[in-house]
């Protein structure tokens, strides 16, 4: 998919510990911009990942994991024209670190933003705004599960692939997904042993694709045999095609 210019897309990552406030700003002279940090030593902190604000054109959005428990997030943005401004931020709360991802007024064109996180923690991901997003995440390579594991896009005229593989780490919670607005989603799902699924849809959608030890139980839930935890919960609340392939 060729991918349009965005105009006016900044990168915020916030993290605060106690009262320390860390400012960056950067020239108008670059139109590649990398932020990377590492996860705290002996945290047991998840991590919420938050992108919102891009107007009405589009962006591609990449969202993956490496098997590095000492990466926090490393985040790649490639532009088209110098950007206005970028600054980093970083807030540590009780219980959760948040990493900021927002779109700020300035003369920058964003052609992608590059996600990948580590499997120190595990990780909300949440993903708004009014504009064209086309979003690929990939769990995969340990990727870490549990209580606080989710994924949210609410997000107009947008996509997402979905990828879900076998090498993620799980106890006894796996992955919510919710999916809302105007989003046509491609899965490619292949549950690990001990994780079941449930994916759910509205009553004038239905799922286009293939399905191994997955079935339609009713006229909005497809699932595998048995829907307790630990469970992928893929919630589809949008007018959007859902389609793709699900495998247990």
């Amino acid at each position: 998919m060729e991918t349009k210019k965005v105009v006016g897309a900044a990168v915020i990552v916030v993290a605060v510990v106690g009262v320390l406030v860390v400012f960056v700003g950067l020239p108008l002279t670059q139109t590649q911009f990398h932020y990377e940090r590492q996860y705290p030593v002996g945290e047991t902190r998840y991590v919420l990942l938050y992108i919102s604000d891009f107007d009405t054109t589009p962006t591609d959005i990449s969202i993956n994991f490496v098997d590095n428990p000492d990466l926090m997030y490393s985040i790649d943005v490639e532009q088209y024209q110098p950007g206005h401004h970028h600054s980093t931020e970083y807030n540590v709360w009780d219980e959760h670190i948040s990493i900021d991802v927002r779109q700020t007024n300035g003369g920058s064109q964003t052609s992608s933003i590059d996600i990948t996180l580590g499997t120190g923690t595990s990780y909300v991901i949440a993903i708004a705004g009014s504009s064209e997003l086309y979003v690929s995440v990939e769990y995969n390579n340990g990727a870490v599960l549990g209580e606080h594991a989710m994924l949210d896009l609410s997000c107009i005229n947008s996509t997402l692939d979905f990828v879900f593989t076998e090498n993620v780490n799980f106890t006894t919670v796996g992955l919510s997904v919710r999916t809302q607005r105007d989003i046509d989603v491609t899965v490619d799902i292949d549950l690990p042993s001990g994780m079941n699924g449930i994916l759910t849809h509205p009553m004038f959608t239905s799922f286009s694709g293939t399905m191994v030890g997955w079935g339609q139980t009713s006229l909005t839930e497809i699932s595998t045999s048995s829907t307790s935890e630990p469970l992928l919960d893929f919630s589809h609340v949008t007018s959007g095609a859902i389609g793709g392939s699900l495998r247990d």
